[in-house]
């Protein structure tokens, strides 16, 4: 797929499965009226890179992609997490170093991820420091032992458990 295919304007469906797919361009994003991707037996279906873009936030698009194992959004300007990140409930690495996600910014939508086994978040403030309050205690701690070597301030007011409970 092209850059050229922001022109598609009015596209509302992209269906190209088994086409070894690996990549796709950012301008994809422009095509507001697109709500239905098929891309399916493609290696972008599954591992989504999309490194020093120059995205503030994580694309719509991404909506699409719920049966994702790995998304990599590094070395861009994200300030947070959309709550569609709840849906990827295949997702087994998230990487997202070099951002600008703010402690109280990150979404505790992400305690749901119960099969992510990598969460890079390196170069970001939430790297050493996150506050979350009224959060599943099961799916913090998950998170909190995917982070536990960074994580120098914490902040889990109105929380069941304290920093000792995830070793």
């Amino acid at each position: 797929i092209k850059n050229s295919i922001e022109l598609l304007k009015n596209l509302k469906s992209l269906h190209l499965p088994n086409n070894d797919l690996r990549a796709l361009p950012v301008s994809i994003t422009k095509l507001r009226r697109l709500n239905n991707i098929n891309l399916q037996e493609n290696p972008v279906w599954k591992d989504f890179v999309w490194k020093n873009k120059g995205l503030k936030t994580v694309p719509s698009i991404l909506k699409h992609f719920t049966d994702l194992y790995t998304l990599d959004l590094s070395y861009n300007g994200i300030e947070n997490l959309p709550s569609f990140i709840s849906r990827m409930s295949e997702l087994r690495g998230l990487i997202l170093k070099n951002n600008s996600i703010y402690r109280t910014e990150f979404s505790k939508k992400i305690t749901v991820l119960s099969n992510l086994e990598k969460l890079d978040l390196n170069h970001n403030d939430v790297h050493t420091a996150l506050k979350w309050s009224d959060v599943d205690a099961q799916g913090a701690i998950h998170i909190l032992r995917l982070l536990k070597s960074s994580m120098k301030r914490l902040d889990l007011s109105q929380g069941e458990f304290t920093l000792d409970s995830i070793d």
